[in-house]
């Protein structure tokens, strides 16, 4: 597998393909791989790597897509942060090692497969956060500002069908921009929360929500029977990043191939400033 003599991506070095190495979940490794050449190759299976992934596709580039872990199919998320790496923390003696727990999970889809799903914007003030706070260690201000990506969090918004209401938010950048869904139906305690808001007079309005409130683009509904949080949606109401929200291979023709099992240790930099994806 390559991308090409032209292609700044280099070669892609293949996985072993013997079934003992891969892990449980992961799809054979494609019979032509070694013959294809690709355009782009994409770290990472997640919500940032099949968006990107989806984009080119849709440009009429060929894509590989390298992800660490396995499809999610009915492993916990306990089980999958398992197979996670560590993240850097500070021992007792106060020095880094990898011994924090794993920021997200590596399956296919990311963190998206559990993530609770919110969806909100930067705030305006965000993106030029240091005349408020400072700088400290790293510059905290954006190189642009929120009109900038205001087309880009609607395509999305879009993509992975958000719920909420826009105008109901007091500090949302564009009350008048809307959201492809009404809010998901009210829980319980958020019940609770909007009356004790009221007796308070706080301003109280319903969390944008990657959720489908109702049927959207092929997915169900949300039917409140399980919990968001570290939890696979089992009817597809949540966007996650995969079909229906996200096209991925198969989805848009043969443009994308999707290699499970493959973890990326380097990227080394040749002189002529040609990239190499070494899988283990």
């Amino acid at each position: 597998m390559s991308a090409g003599p032209e292609s700044p991506l280099g070669t892609l070095v293949n996985a072993p393909r013997t079934a003992a190495r891969r892990p449980f979940g992961c799809d054979p490794v494609p019979d032509d791989l070694d013959d294809r050449v690709f355009d782009v190759c994409v770290i990472g299976s997640g919500a940032a790597g099949a968006i990107t992934a989806a984009a080119c596709a849709a440009a009429g580039l060929d894509v590989a897509v390298l992800e660490r872990g396995p499809h999610p199919g009915a492993a916990s998320f306990d089980e999958l942060v398992e197979l996670s790496e560590p993240a850097y923390a500070r021992d007792a003696k106060g020095c880094w090692s990898l011994t924090g727990y794993p920021w997200t999970t590596c399956n296919v889809g990311g963190g998206t497969v559990f993530y609770g799903a919110a969806a909100f914007r930067y705030r305006r003030v965000d993106f030029a956060a240091g005349g408020h706070f400072g700088d400290g260690d790293l510059p905290v201000d954006w190189p642009y500002d929120y009109a900038a990506l205001a087309p880009y969090y609607a395509e999305v918004e879009s993509l992975v069908g958000v719920s909420g209401d826009a105008a109901a938010d007091p500090t949302h950048p564009d009350p008048s921009s809307a959201l492809p869904m009404p809010p998901v139906e009210t829980s319980p305690g958020g019940a609770r929360l909007l009356k004790a808001a009221a007796e308070l007079a706080l301003h109280a309005f319903p969390t944008p929500l990657a959720i489908a409130s109702q049927g959207y683009r092929g997915r169900s509904g949300c039917v409140a029977d399980t919990p968001c949080m570290e939890t696979a949606c089992p009817h597809g109401a949540k966007g996650v990043a995969e079909p229906p929200c996200v096209p991925t291979p198969g989805a848009v023709g043969n443009a994308i191939a999707r290699i499970t099992g493959a973890r990326v240790h380097q990227l080394p930099m040749t002189p002529a400033r040609v990239w190499e994806a070494m899988q283990a």
